[in-house]
């Protein structure tokens, strides 16, 4: 799967260590993608998938720009299921490890 963030990006620098608990024939989005959309929305107060997923929708092509979606917004069904899998104590290391600012 390709992205275009840059290599020093900060979100790819914070979490591009996280192992991805997805199959790989299962992975049509970047973990990183999914990662994004989610600690973003929820920066700008959403506080479920589903929001997650709006706020997502509604700001496509700035995600775009900025080399990420370029698959398209992962569904809220898709966001869910993805955090379901992830690791909370690699997640919160990688959260932490790295400014992300």
């Amino acid at each position: 799967m390709s992205f275009s963030l840059p290599a020093n990006a900060p979100l790819l620098l914070a979490f591009g260590d996280l192992p991805d608990p997805r199959k790989q024939r299962n992975q049509h989005y970047p973990l990183i993608d999914i990662i994004a959309v989610v600690v973003m929305g929820i920066i700008c107060s959403a506080d479920d998938f589903v929001a997650v997923y709006r706020w997502a929708r509604h700001r496509g092509e700035w995600l775009i720009s900025m080399g990420l979606c370029l698959n398209g917004v992962p569904s809220h069904d898709t966001l869910n299921r993805v955090f379901r899998l992830l690791d909370p104590k690699n997640f919160n290391e990688c959260f932490m490890r790295k400014r992300l600012i």
